[in-house]
Formats: structure tokens, sequence, C-alpha cells
């Protein structure tokens, strides 16, 4: 017999019976058009239905919506507190288990129901905001997201975790207190899972926002803060688009390796910046605390995870440092790095716009510590995470390890497009592009300049070998003159203090920072 109780929501049969009649229109019922169609007319029909798909989800209710409309089981759950009779019946929270020690199943909280109302958010695939009651009268608030796998963001927080637990038995990083804000991920299939919601943050982009918006003010200006940071990307991609001299914007992006020299690259990056508040993030989290102690305290916290998440998401590769990928705790001044998808160097390998900086260390977030020296606060934390992992760096490449032996699909796919693009076997391409992976994370480990892993990226990438490549490793080794990375000129640093100070020098290059993707706004 059919359980009620069981069925989907009406959100979701209302979808699905809407959406069934595109489906049905272009591949006939029960795919009965499929035969008839060569692959012309398959790749014509299917651009129609996900046409139809993007408008339907566009046009999907969102804010606060009933839990009953998507899930009736759910929405009836009702578990006693307690474990009962039966433990077999017990459901725990999501996210008790870390991958790193034997867990404690007897202390672990399970789930005695769900809050009868769950948020849908605006953003591409829906995302929506559950929240679970736990056996310990606790609320636990999920992101349930759809059309990502999830794997490699769980492994990420997985490598920061060990990480974490490296800092805290070194010395120095545990007297500074020097950690990684993490947050569980737990992936339900290849197509599906949950993120532990972070409470109390901000996107970074949000209070950068904030902060410009009330310097305008302050200046009485009477233009808004959004119409002068789209006003600036609209100037940005104008100019990319002039000097490139191609129809195609990715073509633009390749074409300023050869035709922009680094003086004029550089004299367009400060003409961008100086557009903006040189305080704007600075502003928009003084705005938010109640003193000037409190202020100091939330700075003090800043720099600090500033310079953790810096130094661990450039061991582990995290690309696409865009200023809605970093989320910032509006208690404490923590940074939270979210969405992993270009890891282990992806952001250089595969992006036809690739990202030759190892971290993001932009004007907005170094001016917050002024008048102090940024920069020189910065290093001395960089220097005692990186000696520490460094240390430790066996321990963290066994971790890391797993990789290789569990290659994501997504990196079988990455490791196919490269083949393709390159030539050459799929499959022993395939294993040799997920060892690169890992060895390049080990070489930032064992001291290699990070320019020099930069090039080890770029050779294995989808501009290996293409007319703009000669161009591209010239600006990554940078200017002897200028550039500390390039004046060392050789693969293996000294010590952690001048690895540190090659990757401030790459990190803060204006002749790198003004060749990134308009969207990474690297003028903030």
């Amino acid at each position: 017999m059919r359980n009620e109780t069981r069925q989907a929501g009406e959100y979701n049969v209302k979808f699905a019976r809407d959406y069934s009649k595109p489906v049905v229109k272009a591949l006939g019922e029960d795919g009965s058009k499929l035969l008839q169609m060569d692959e012309k007319k398959f790749a014509t029909a299917i651009a129609g239905v996900l046409t139809s798909l993007q408008k339907a989800i566009k046009d999907l209710p969102g804010g606060k919506l009933s839990l009953a409309s998507f899930s009736k089981w759910m929405a009836n759950f009702d578990q006693p507190r307690g474990r009962g009779s039966s433990s077999d019946d017990l459901i725990e929270i999501p996210g008790q288990y870390d991958g790193l020690q034997c867990p404690d199943v007897s202390s672990h909280i399970t789930l005695v129901g769900f809050d009868e109302t769950l948020i849908s958010l605006s953003s591409k695939q829906r995302p929506k905001i559950l929240t679970m009651r736990g056996s310990d009268e606790k609320e636990y608030k999920f992101i349930v997201k759809g059309g990502e796998d999830l794997r490699l963001d769980q492994r990420i927080e997985q490598l920061f975790a060990k990480m974490n637990s490296v800092l805290r038995e070194d010395g120095a990083c545990a007297k500074r207190e020097l950690s990684m804000r993490t947050y569980a991920v737990i992936p339900v299939s290849q197509q599906c899972g949950l993120l532990q919601f972070v409470d109390n943050t901000c996107v970074l982009d949000d209070v950068i926002k904030d902060g410009v918006a009330q310097q305008l003010a302050a200046a009485k200006r009477k233009e808004k803060a959004g119409d002068l940071l789209v006003e600036l990307r609209n100037q940005y991609h104008q100019w990319v688009e002039k000097k490139g001299g191609s129809k195609s914007v990715h073509d633009c992006y390749k074409n300023l390796y050869t035709k922009v020299k680094a003086g004029e690259m550089e004299a367009r990056m400060n003409a961008l910046v100086a557009q903006v508040p040189w305080d704007a993030l600075k502003t928009g989290l003084y705005k938010r605390t109640s003193s000037a102690e409190s202020f100091l305290a939330m700075r003090s916290q800043f720099a600090r995870s500033l310079s953790v998440m810096s130094i661990c998401g450039y061991i582990a590769g995290v690309g696409d440092r865009h200023l809605a990928n970093t989320l910032i705790d509006m208690q404490t001044g923590s940074l939270v790095p979210i969405d992993f998808g270009y890891s282990f160097g992806t952001g250089v390998i595969l992006l036809p716009v690739p990202e030759l900086i190892p971290f993001r260390l932009t004007p907005q977030l170094t001016n917050v510590l002024l008048p102090l020296d940024s920069l020189g606060l910065l290093k001395n934390d960089m220097v005692r995470v990186l000696s520490a992992l460094h240390k430790s760096r066996q321990m963290i490449c066994a971790v890391m390890d797993v990789f290789v032996r569990e290659p994501l699909v997504d990196w079988k796919k990455e490791a196919a497009r490269t083949a393709s693009i390159r030539g050459g076997e799929e499959e022993s391409h395939e294993q040799q592009h997920v060892e690169l992976k890992i060895e390049n994370a080990q070489r930032k480990l064992d001291l290699w300049n990070p320019a020099h892993v930069t090039l080890g990226e770029l050779q294995s990438s989808v501009h290996a070998g293409t007319p703009w490549m000669p161009a591209i490793e010239a600006a990554v080794l940078g200017d002897p003159v200028k550039n500390t990375r390039r004046r060392i000129d050789r693969k293996i640093c000294a010590s952690v203090e001048e690895q540190v100070d090659c990757l401030v020098d790459q990190a803060t290059d204006p002749n790198l920072l003004g060749r990134l993707w308009v969207g990474w706004q690297p003028w903030m």
C-alpha cells in the first residue's frame, strides 16, 4: 500500500507536473521521439528543455515556505526525545562525523523534528534553509543544495580540520589562537547535499557595499553604492574589450598578456582602486560593532583569520575567491571561506582566464588594518601558520593522498577536458592529472617559490602550448626590480619567511590582479 505521508509535497509535484509538458513535447511520451532524432535535433530539443527549466526555476516562489509543501513525511516527523526503545528508529543530526577519528556515537545528538517552515534562497539552484530540532533542545540549520557534487567541499573542509589540529598543537599558533573557521558538509548523492548553515555571517561583498554606501552618504554624493560598483565592473570590462581587440571576451583577456605591459596594467588597476572609498570594508565592519573596543577586537580576529585562510587555502589550491565566496562573522570578525569547486589548482589549470594569484589579499582587505603595517602583521601570522604546516607536512600529505586513490568525478571530467585539448590518452592522463594536483600541494609545503608552483600548474593547463603562454609565464615570474619572487630566482625558498614574502608579493602584484576575470573585482 502507498503511504500517503511519504509522498512528495505539492511544491515538487506541481513543478514536475508543469515541467513535464515541455519535456513530453520535445522528447515525446516515454521518449518516443528519441529514435527519430539525429544528434543535431537532439541537441536542439535538449536546449529548449533546459531553457524551459531555467525559466521554471526562476519563477519558483522564494522566501519562507511551508515544509509540508515539500515533504509531508518531514513535516509530520516527531521523534520523542532520548533514545527510546529502539535506536534503529533514531536519526542523527548530520555533521557529527569528521572522518578523522573514531566517533563516540553514544554522545551524538538525534533528530527530534523539523521546523514547519523553510527558506528558499534566490541563488541559481534555489537552495533551501532547513531547520532541524535536536534531542539537546537546540536548533540546527542546514542549506539543502541540489545540482552540485559537494564531495570536494567535504574533503576540503576535512583537510582544513586536520590543519586546525596541527595549529592547535603548535605553541606559537595556539598562543595566537590561529585556526580556520570550518563547517560541516554532508554529500547525499553526486547531485545533492547538506551544508551546515553558518550563523551570524554576511557575505564580504555585502559588507563592502554597506561601507561604500555609508562613505558616499558622508561625502554627500548622490550615487548609490550598487551603481558605483557596477560602473567599475563596466569600466574594466570595456577596457578589456578595447585592449583585447576581439569579439570573444576570453580572447580579449588572453590578448592582454601580449598587448598590455605591466606598467599600463598597474596604472589601470590604481585608477580603479582610487574610485572606491579606501576604507569601505573597514567602515562596513565598524558600522556593525557597538564600540571602538569591540571593533578593535573584531579587527584583530579578522587579521588572524585572514592570515590562516590565506595560507590554508593556498595549500589546498582554493581558487575563485570572489567577494561572494567569503563570509565574515559579524560577532567575531572571523572569515569563513565557502564554495570550493575550484580547488587544487583548477583555477589555473582549467579556467579560460587563469587565476595566477595564490589567495585574495586585495586593498579592501588589507586596509582594514590601517594605519598599522597591514602586510607586516599579516606576514607574521602567515609565517607561524606555514611553519606549523611545514613541520607536519608528511601527515597533511597523507590526508591528501586519499584524493589520488579516490579521485572525484569532477577531476575525471577536468582531466578528460585537458586531454582532449592537449591530446593524449584519456585514462593515463587522468591518473597523471590527479597526481600532479597533489604533487603541487606537496611542493607548497616543501617551501617552493609560489611563482614556480604556478608555472608548474600552467604547464598542465589548457593554456600550455598556446601563443599567449610565454607572456603568461613572464607575468607570473614578475619583474626583478619590483617583485620579490623574481629576485629570489630559484624554485625552492631558503626559509618559510622567504616563501611568505614571495606569496604576498604575488598576491598583491597589480600586473596579475589586473588580468583576473571581471567578476573577481580585484580592485576591491
